[in-house]
């Protein structure tokens, strides 16, 4: 993964996140959540494996 890919990933967990808490039913909260924890895991990998790496974190900004 590269630096641009963690805060985008960051907001796609973000995104499922949200889908999920307005998810119509059971099935597709759960693909929801699957779908976040696999972002979120991914981050947490890249950034574990290379702590210096160089992100732009103002991307996280929530859209307006």
């Amino acid at each position: 993964m590269q630096s641009k890919d963690v805060p985008r990933y960051l907001r796609q967990a973000r995104e499922e996140v949200i889908l999920a808490l307005s998810a119509p039913n059971a099935e597709e909260e759960c693909g929801h959540r699957r779908r976040a924890g696999q972002f979120m895991s991914e981050v947490v990998r890249t950034v574990h494996s290379a702590p210096a790496l160089d992100c732009d974190w103002s991307q996280l900004r929530a859209p307006e």
